[in-house]
């Protein structure tokens, strides 16, 4: 059985910028609040945050015998993106499920060498786990008002991950809150998505309307994302963020290199036709939208009331 320390080092060196570990028990506190948020009704139209509610806070509902999560962040921040671009940050990189996805078999494998009983399930944003809550819990950081996950190394701009494993290791320290009084996020949301009481409301969000929203918009939801200038998601709230302001570049290859869709004017989106939509969707998370939400959101931005 591999030692923490063994474990770590074995990740620095894989590339993995932060590295956690939490026990697998439930997380009560954010159970209730989390189905406080969808007795609300600010989950919008996603149904499917209503499926396995337990088990996205129960790692030991998703593995048997879970003993301990490893988490993980990686930083995608480049500081050569165009600050002119009318998508978020993160789709302008390769997919990063594949990125982190790799990065957690590897470790696992690592780890499996030394310990053949090991029995092990990774997660990158692929199944119902509360990956911000475990990585503050693992002492990664804290959730902002703005509910992201916030590092001091890194800001907000990191990819999360998670190991789930059957065995037990020491664990660390939750991480604080640091935002303090500051409402930076709150003031600076062009829709008004971020409420004072920690939470989102999807049905404001420029990202869920962009990505997750399947149906046409109304005149109110065209009018806040022609407002926001943006197509498939929003940075807005990260960008205004004071932790974000000294995020050193990635070292991570697959996050240096931009995305072609990262030279697109606006005119060239509406230029683009459906076979090469489908060209650029390929090893990105631009997969999450289909043509007819693309075209959607782009002639939002040019609507007239």
């Amino acid at each position: 059985m591999r030692s923490r320390e063994e474990i770590i080092s074995y990740a620095r060196e894989s590339g993995i910028d932060l590295i956690g570990f939490t026990d697998a028990r439930l997380t009560y506190e954010n159970l209730s609040v989390f189905k406080h948020w969808l007795d609300s009704g600010r989950a919008g139209e996603m149904g499917w945050l209503h499926r396995n509610i337990e088990k996205r806070f129960d790692p030991r509902l998703i593995l048997d015998g879970a003993r301990t999560v490893i988490c993980i962040a990686i930083n995608y921040f480049s500081s050569l993106d165009p600050p002119s671009s009318h998508v978020s940050r993160y789709v302008r990189s390769h997919d990063y499920h594949a990125v982190l996805k790799d990065k957690l078999n590897k470790l696992y494998i690592f780890m499996k060498e030394a310990d053949s009983g090991l029995v092990a399930r990774p997660f990158v944003d692929s199944a119902p786990i509360a990956e911000k809550a475990l990585a503050q819990k693992a002492g990664l950081g804290w959730q902002g008002k703005n509910s992201l996950l916030i590092t001091q190394e890194f800001g907000s701009w990191v990819f999360l991950g998670e190991l789930v494993i059957n065995r037990e290791y020491p664990v660390d320290n939750p991480c604080p809150d640091r935002c303090g009084t500051c409402r930076a996020c709150i003031d600076a949301c062009p829709s008004g998505a971020i409420k004072e009481d920690r939470t989102v409301d999807a049905r404001l969000c420029i990202s869920y309307l962009t990505i997750e929203l399947k149906r046409a918009f109304t005149d109110l939801e065209k009018g806040m994302i022609k407002k926001s200038r943006m197509i498939f998601g929003c940075d807005v709230c990260q960008e205004v963020c004071p932790w974000n302001r000294n995020t050193p570049c990635t070292k991570e290859p697959g996050f240096i290199k931009q995305h072609d869709l990262s030279n697109y004017t606006i005119e060239k989106l509406h230029s683009l036709i459906h076979e090469e939509f489908y060209r650029l969707r390929r090893h990105s998370v631009l997969d999450r939208v289909s043509y007819e939400q693309f075209t959607r959101n782009l002639a939002a931005l040019d609507w007239h009331s």
